[in-house]
């Protein structure tokens, strides 16, 4: 029986990454701040 393993090469696009974080608003995410405690008792 065969694996089914694929090998991708993925770039990294630091201005397709910039576009990305300009375009979308991730501070208003109910995530936001999740792991940022002081004492890290999350």
């Amino acid at each position: 029986m065969e694996d089914n393993i694929f090998e991708e090469t993925v770039d990294f696009n630091e201005d397709l990454y910039q576009k990305n974080i300009s375009e979308n608003d991730f501070k208003s995410k109910e995530t936001d701040g999740i792991g940022d405690d002081f004492d890290a008792n999350n």
